[in-house]
């Protein structure tokens, strides 16, 4: 059972009843109120979700009051003498309000409105106080953060600073470490023979004391024997320039060879490869001079001679060139003339391209100029021969006709 305590509610207002009421009449105006304001009632009204929640409260409250008022005697009865106080209470200062004099009343006011202003300055200096308060405990917080902050910056800093020492050593080990595998590199040879053609297989000793002592080479630091065949050894010696003698020495061997390491390997292949092409120049240069050094003391007789022998074999050829290239002009029409008749006879009547076209290999633009036979042929000559002959050669050679 709810006591007055346990409600913040006047029981008899709420079910629009005067204090000392039968419980008949409580009884008969809570269940006039239960049946306007119960739940079920409320569904149909479409009301919003605050209304709905309002009307819930009201009935919740009627229920609150009669069960404190029907089954609380001695609560009720206690409420009761509360509410006769306060009305014998409320009676007397009317009473007394009439009787009061204006200077009483004056007073009496002044009296109240101070009191008032006594209350509301106590609410604001305890307002004040817990602002302040919150204001204290906030900026607390805030320098509690600022100093955590602080102290993370500078923890991030220090480990920033010892990962970039540890990048750092990390990245002078690495480049000790590579500097220290081609320096080993670059004293190392691999080996590789054929067992068919060596009459015994070599072992380490032997390797490093064929390499001392009969070729040579310098003293072997250690010697690795490679692979699962046997055939193959990593000598490393104690010098780098005792590389250099034991690969040349095995560039032509048929029963060993031997091979640079690492990237002293690609940088000889690419001094090879450079050495080649620029053999393979100066070969081509002496080629030249040699084409054209037998011209030097020509006579013009001979000169005559010989450009008219080179002048024939290209004519010779070129009407070789126009004899095929008119036969090849010939079938090819001969097909173009078929396959055109085949397409008319087909129902769609697209043309079809010519199935065979023949390729010259006398240059087409040449023949499509109109130039006489001659002509053609000077022109061939500056082409063929513009890179054996000079200008000037060319041109003496082309005058005599």
């Amino acid at each position: 059972m709810p006591s007055k305590n346990e409600i913040d509610i006047d029981p008899y207002q709420t079910l629009g009843l005067q204090p000392g009421a039968t419980d008949a009449e409580i009884t008969k105006a809570y269940r006039k109120l239960a049946l306007k304001l119960h739940p079920d009632k409320q569904a149909n009204k479409n009301l919003s979700p605050a209304e709905m929640e309002a009307a819930e409260q009201r009935f919740h409250n009627i229920k609150e009051a009669r069960n404190f008022l029907l089954e609380n005697r001695e609560e009720r009865q206690k409420f009761d003498r509360q509410k006769a106080s306060e009305q014998k209470r409320k009676e007397a200062e009317a009473q007394r309000e009439k009787t009061m004099s204006a200077n009483r009343k004056q007073m009496r006011d002044e009296l109240l409105r101070k009191e008032q202003q006594a209350k509301q300055a106590s609410l604001n200096h305890a307002a004040n106080k817990k602002n302040a308060a919150k204001k204290r405990e906030r900026d607390s917080v805030v320098d509690q953060l600022r100093r955590d902050g602080t102290k993370l910056r500078k923890e991030y800093a220090e480990r920033e600073a010892d990962r970039q020492d540890d990048e750092e050593l990390e990245q002078e080990y690495r480049k000790q470490k590579r500097l220290a595998k081609e320096q080993l590199e670059n004293r190392q040879v691999r080996l590789k023979w054929d067992r068919k053609k060596m009459k015994t297989s070599p072992s380490e000793e032997s390797i490093a004391q064929l390499f001392e002592k009969e070729r040579g080479f310098g003293s072997v630091e250690t010697v690795e024997l490679l692979g699962n065949k046997g055939n193959q050894a990593l000598v490393t010696f104690v010098e780098a320039s005792s590389c250099r003698p034991c690969v040349d020495f095995y560039k032509n061997s048929k029963e060993m060879r031997a091979k640079f390491v690492g990237a002293r390997k690609d940088t000889e292949e690419q001094l090879e490869l450079q050495k080649e092409k620029e053999d393979e120049q100066a070969e081509k240069k002496a080629e030249k001079r040699r084409r054209t050094a037998g011209r030097e003391n020509e006579t013009m007789e001979e000169r005559r001679l010989r450009q008219q022998g080179e002048r024939e074999t290209l004519l010779r050829q070129m009407e070789q060139e126009e004899a095929e290239s008119g036969d090849a002009a010939s079938r090819n029409e001969e097909m173009n003339r078929k396959s055109s008749h085949a397409a008319r006879s087909d129902t769609s009547g697209d043309a079809t391209e010519p199935l065979i076209r023949m390729p010259l290999e006398f240059p087409k633009e040449l023949l499509a100029t109109g130039k006489t036979p001659l002509q053609m042929l000077e022109e061939m000559e500056r082409r063929i021969l513009g890179d054996l002959l000079t200008p000037e050669e060319l041109k003496s050679m082309q005058v005599g006709e």
